[in-house]
């Protein structure tokens, strides 16, 4: 009965998302080309569009990719040919954009489904664009420079801030703060923070901002603000040649730890981190200000999707937005906000804590019209004003920050009204931002109703992660899967493997789904589509003896058949053993001299080898483990796994490893035994024997004759 009841309230469910978007169709009836403009390089959007076409075996995605998108769209709008699928550029504002896109449908009922829908391209009440992801406004960091520095927590006042960046600039070589002053859009951060972050208001803009007088006097929120902007400059924690500035160079030099942090929303974590060998050590922070202990921080969208009207396969162009928004998990990928509901937050999110996380409201359309009266002198998202704050600060111009901010009172102050004087009591909102429930999206519904169970493959001897006692799966990585079975009903079947290579060679030739345990290398086949991570561990050099870390040309390295690691590349006396187990007894037995494994594996082990003559010294270097996927795969799959990874605690998670760490449950076999205590055993035998011998009856000559 419970079963049945699922089933029908499922069928309800896939029913009633049906009707949100009347375009959805089966993937037989859709056959064509469609051209989607871009503003990536085309190779990020590979495994979107393998996946797409794959759902629809009939359909070809072209990608454009324009670097000055919104100049070059224009461009092809004027021809009368601007593709199939879009991202809606900004000078649609001066269009009567419902003449050239497709509409999706009503607001109400798309906001159902959808977030930021007030955000999207609206024209009474329908839909014309949707907004493909939201991200978080404020500052991405090195948190090794900041370890480095003896910051031991997050900044949340400016005063902190400016104490952290005085830490890094005295302790460590890095730049403290990059301002990336000449580059126009890299300022925009700059421009939301007096507004949510330092009221907690996502009215306050269009309400309160508007009938405050002389709103940059010292002590309001945009001098405080611009203030610190101001201050990081004239305290020199900042770039030498504010005046030439290199995005990408910034990356870099962020991720390898030469620049402390950054003012950026948090569309620029993947890139960041993914632009060097360091990635592990970028996360990202509020702006640093708390209301009564509170932090807040503004969530902004990005380009909303479109579809031309004058698109000769709107039905493709409408189903591949929607495979976009609810199968790609292209936003969570680079570490956004999903717009679809069902969507769970990323983990740099869930990594900030107790945020408040706000959108924007301007619900008044007359307080909207009264700033843009203000706005006539003084643009407040012209970044030309952030620019001459920094000139100011670095003695570049002739004039002092409140010089600047009286400049700034002057101006705004020029056009305002009696009408504008009568300050307006702020609509009181309820909390716009909930903590998403786990749910599962009617493709993925369909999915796991279709499939009786997947195949996985695990590594028998990777414990605590992954490990087989008597021809069971067993581990963290068992433990994760089984959360998976129990939030979402899809079943699996375990299969093992006794080393990566052949773990990998399952996945290629479709014997299995997904691999369990993987750790992720830049030297494994490219043809292979990761999880999220779900768990982070350190490495460990094992040796023995006093031989000195740093390893040379004549030490033997104890590597396992089957396993390839970055770190073997360049060690020249190669020893291969069958499993982790064996290469630490061979470092025990002085076969080998050394072998590089995780902590925890190297750990367990070597209480279940009882190890005692070999030591574990850690290293700064980490790595990840996560699910495995032919790149081939149905992408809905590793949607699945990925929402669930995010719904899982990292605290679950550290709770099965420790599980598992207990080496009490293990099989300790006599041959294993032996090999780890050849002299003890050697010593027992000995004496049994003798015992024997000692009470073994003596016969005399003729006594049995």
């Amino acid at each position: 009965m419970k079963r049945i009841t699922t089933l029908f309230i499922s069928l309800i469910l896939i029913l009633s998302f049906s009707m949100f978007f009347p375009h959805d169709v089966y993937a037989d009836e859709l056959s064509g080309e469609i051209e989607v403009l871009i503003n990536v390089n085309p190779s990020e959007m590979t495994k979107y569009k393998n996946a797409f076409e794959k759902k629809y075996p009939n359909v070809t995605v072209h990608y454009t990719t324009y670097y000055d998108y919104d100049s070059e769209v224009q461009k092809r709008v004027e021809s009368g040919n601007y593709g199939d699928v879009l991202y809606i550029p900004s000078f649609f504002s001066s269009l009567p954009f419902q003449d050239y896109l497709e509409p999706f449908g009503n607001v109400d009922d798309l906001s159902e489904k959808y977030d930021f829908m007030n955000k999207g391209w609206l024209h009474n009440n329908t839909v014309y664009g949707i907004p493909s992801y939201a991200y978080l406004t404020g500052f991405i960091y090195n948190t090794e420079v900041f370890d480095k520095a003896g910051i031991t927590k997050r900044p949340t006042t400016t005063t902190e801030f400016l104490e952290a960046m005085e830490s890094i600039k005295k302790h460590t070589d890095a730049i403290p703060f990059y301002t990336n002053c000449s580059i126009d859009w890299a300022l925009y951060p700059w421009t939301s923070f007096p507004y949510i972050e330092m009221t907690g208001n996502a009215t306050y803009r269009y309400n309160d901002f508007v009938f405050k007088e002389n709103p940059f006097s010292e002590g309001t929120e945009h001098y405080e603000v611009y203030k610190l902007l101001y201050d990081l400059v004239a305290s020199d924690y900042v770039e030498d040649d504010v005046l030439n500035c290199d995005w990408y160079k910034a990356c870099q030099m962020l991720n390898r730890g030469e620049i402390g942090c950054i003012a950026i929303g948090s569309w620029a974590l993947e890139q960041i981190r993914n632009i060097g060998p360091y990635g592990e050590n970028i996360a990202f922070m509020p702006f640093p200000n708390n209301i009564d202990g509170k932090q807040y921080i503004t969530a902004s969208v990005d380009f909303s999707y479109g579809v031309s009207s004058r698109s000769e396969h709107k039905d493709i162009a409408q189903a591949y937005v929607t495979f976009m928004l609810e199968e790609s998990g292209y936003a969570i990928d680079r570490e956004n906000i999903s717009t679809f509901k069902a969507d769970l937050y990323p983990k740099s999110i869930l990594d900030l804590g107790d945020i408040e996380v706000l959108t924007e409201i301007n619900d008044y359309d007359e307080n909207w019209n009264f700033h843009q009266t203000l706005s006539q002198n003084l643009n407040l998202n012209d970044v030309s004003e952030f620019q001459r704050i920094i000139k100011a600060a670095a003695g570049l111009q002739p004039e002092s920050f409140d010089d600047i901010m009286n400049d700034w009172n002057e101006r705004w102050e020029k056009n305002r009204t009696t009408k504008m004087k009568n300050k307006k009591q702020t609509k009181p909102i309820s909390k716009i931002w909930k903590d998403r429930e786990f749910q599962l999206s009617t493709t993925e519904l369909a999915f796991i109703q279709s499939t009786p169970s997947i195949k996985v493959g695990y590594l028998r001897h990777q414990a605590p992660f992954s490990m087989e006692r008597d021809g069971q799966f067993q581990g963290a990585s068992y433990e994760i899967c089984a959360e998976i079975t129990q939030k979402t009903g899809l079943q699996m079947e375990f299969i093992g493997y006794n080393n990566t290579q052949e773990l990998l060679q399952a996945l290629d030739s479709n014997e299995i789904d997904t691999a369990a345990c993987i750790e992720k290398q830049d030297i494994l086949p490219n043809n292979i589509v990761y999880s999220r991570e779900y768990i982070t561990y350190a490495n460990a050099l094992i040796k023995k003896g006093e031989f000195s870390s740093e390893i040379n040309t004549e030490h033997k390295a104890a590597a396992i058949t089957g396993e390839r690691k970055d770190y073997w590349n360049t060690v020249y006396q190669m020893h291969y053993y069958e499993n982790l187990a064996s290469c630490l007894d061979a470092i025990e037995k002085g076969t080998a001299d050394y072998t590089i494994a995780n902590f925890y594996s190297a750990n367990y082990y070597m209480l279940e080898n009882m190890n005692k003559n070999i030591s574990i010294i850690p290293s700064t270097t980490s790595s990840t483990m996560h699910f495995a996927f032919h790149e081939h795969t149905n992408y809905t799959l590793v949607a699945i796994i990925n929402k669930c990874i995010y719904n899982i605690s990292e605290s679950n998670v550290q709770l099965y490893v420790q599980k598992h760490m207990n080496t009490d449950n293990a099989d300790i076999t006599i041959k294993r035994f032996i090999e780890a205590n050849p002299t003890l055993c050697l010593s027992i035998i000995s004496g049994v024997f003798f015992v024997i011998l000692l009470n073994f009856p003596t016969s005399k000559v003729g006594e049995y004759a």
